[in-house]
């Protein structure tokens, strides 16, 4: 069963400064960050369980998926019907998102 992906707010306007960052300084590869977004996106809608639990977060049963190219994870919770991705963040922070 494939799951209905849910971008919050948040997430929504990360993915949107992220992608035009990229597009003005990646000149090699400007649609990366957008293509494994994407591919992401269906994988964890066909196999939400894919990702890897994330720990001690104020938000029940937090999962992220690494985008390994442009090294941004992808954090999200899902249910039976869809995929709630709550945060983009840079692998490159010490620290993980607030959740």
């Amino acid at each position: 069963m494939t799951r209905q992906i849910v971008v919050e707010p948040d997430a929504a306007a990360e993915i949107e400064r992220i992608d035009d960052w990229w597009r003005l300084h990646r000149d090699k590869h400007p649609t990366l960050f957008t293509s494994e977004l994407t591919a992401a996106f269906r994988r964890i809608a066909a196999l939400p369980s894919a990702g890897k639990a994330v720990a001690g977060t104020t938000i029940s049963d937090v999962r992220r998926v690494l985008l390994p190219g442009c090294r941004f994870h992808i954090y999200y919770r899902y249910s039976q019907t869809q995929v709630q991705v709550l945060a983009i963040w840079s692998a490159q922070h010490a620290e993980r998102p607030d959740l």
